[in-house]
C-alpha cells in the first residue's frame, strides 16, 4: 500500500514540478498575477509543492520496497 502511495506521490510531484509552474505561463491563467514572462510566486509555490510531493513519494517507494525484502536466513530456512 505504501509503495503504491509513493508511486502516486512521485507522479503528482513530478507533474507539479514540471507542469505546475509552466502551465500558468503557457495558458496565461490570470488567477494570481499576469507576469507570464518571469518566474514569480505562483511558479515557486507550484515547484515547491511538487518538490515536496516528489521527495515524500520517493521516500514512500523506498520504505515500501524495504518492507518486501526477504533476509537470506528466511530463504535458507524455507
Amino acid at each position: 500500500m505504501i509503495f503504491y502511495l509513493g508511486i502516486f506521490l512521485v507522479a503528482a510531484g513530478a507533474s507539479g514540478l514540471v507542469l505546475g509552474s509552466w502551465l500558468h505561463d503557457v495558458l496565461r491563467v490570470p488567477w494570481v498575477g499576469t507576469a507570464y514572462d518571469t518566474f514569480g510566486p505562483l511558479n515557486a509555490t507550484a515547484a515547491g509543492i511538487g518538490a515536496g510531493l516528489l521527495i515524500f513519494g520517493i521516500l514512500a517507494v523506498w520504505f515500501g520496497l524495504r518492507g518486501g525484502v526477504v533476509s537470506p536466513d528466511a530463504v535458507a530456512g524455507a
